[in-house]
């Protein structure tokens, strides 16, 4: 993972739609749009699904938010 990438990257990566990660987390868009601008944090379970879902370590996940943050 590069050091500046972003949950929104990470998804792109991973070819998922808004939709789909929002089906996926049982959240709205608008929350995983707010998840990936930084307005929002992503809990426990939540890093859990992703890493799965984007077929990337939690590490990554957890790193990507912080990114998303900036």
């Amino acid at each position: 993972m590069r050091k500046s990438e972003t949950l929104k990257d990470l998804r792109q990566q991973s070819k998922k739609t808004l939709a789909e990660v929002a089906n996926v987390l049982g959240v709205t868009v608008r929350a995983v749009l707010r998840y990936e601008q930084g307005a929002r944090e992503i809990d426990l379970a939540q890093v859990l699904q992703l890493a799965e879902l984007y077929d990337c370590s939690e590490r990554e996940i957890i790193t990507a938010q912080l990114n998303s943050s900036r």
